[in-house]
């Protein structure tokens, strides 16, 4: 039973130096079908060696893709909240938070690495007014591609002290986390 998964990727909505992203790659299988985005950054090397996770099985012969560790995710995560408005880098973000198993310390640490490919300025209020300006549109965004994220306000209530501890103070523990 092999291959039983078909994707169509069409044309990337970008493909620079920078990135490679697909806005809308559709899949056929035999549970049903739908689509999905995916976007490929070049932009910078990884502070944490990824760990290879193996894909594939039961639709293709397996193979081994590189992957980030979870808490440089959640590190990424906090820059991007701090760059652009995305209601699912929110959503990705409290859910990480939310594994007790997460080093919170680690985030941290790895947050301020992330922090310094970000233009100085007032990080923690570029965070909130993101927050703010995505929110009227979260909970219909998540529905769609995360039907089991949490909704708006669990989601900027759980991570929001170490949101501001990081962006603010990348020397200050995460204890709140």
């Amino acid at each position: 039973m092999r291959n039983l998964l078909s994707f169509n990727a069409g044309k990337p909505a970008t493909d620079s130096p920078r990135s490679l992203d697909f806005e809308h790659i559709t899949y056929t299988g035999p549970l049903g079908s739908g689509f999905v985005s995916v976007e490929v950054s070049y932009r910078e090397v990884l502070v944490k060696k990824p760990y290879l996770a193996s894909v594939g099985q039961p639709y293709y012969e397996p193979f081994e893709i590189p992957v980030m560790q979870l808490d440089e995710i959640a590190a990424e995560k906090l820059r991007a909240l701090a760059q652009r408005q995305r209601p699912t880098d929110l959503s990705d973000l409290a859910m990480i938070l939310s594994d007790n198993e997460i080093d919170k310390q680690q985030v941290h640490e790895l947050a301020t690495k992330k922090f310094e490919l970000v233009k100085p300025g007032d990080r923690q209020g570029h965070i909130e007014n993101n927050i703010t300006a995505m929110s009227p549109e979260y909970n219909d965004v998540l529905s769609a591609v995360a039907p089991d994220a949490p909704d708006c306000d669990r989601a900027r209530a759980r991570p929001a002290q170490p949101i501001h501890d990081a962006a603010l103070a990348p020397t200050r523990t995460l204890d709140a986390l």
